[in-house]
């Protein structure tokens, strides 16, 4: 279910911060690579959209990898059954 996770927010990354979703990896730091912060929110709105969830603010207010928003997706994703 991982991978499906990380393909759907590779994807989702790629599309709104209009990147090459190739270049994107678990380890890239979303805000490194310049996405703004702006994006980053519709980047945020667009996963919890697609996957019926909601992140917590938290997760949202530090540093964001592709990897760590790939696996707190999962995890909500399985909590809600």
């Amino acid at each position: 279910m991982t991978r499906e996770i990380e393909a759907r927010l590779t994807a989702i990354v790629a599309h709104i911060g209009r990147i090459d979703a190739a270049a994107l990896e678990r380890s890239t730091d979303l805000v490194a690579i310049g996405m703004a912060s702006i994006t980053l929110v519709e980047v945020i709105f667009a996963v919890e959209e697609e996957f019926d969830i909601q992140i917590p603010y938290a997760t949202q207010a530090g540093p964001m990898t592709l990897g760590a928003l790939v696996d707190q997706v999962a995890a909500l994703v399985q909590a809600r059954g």
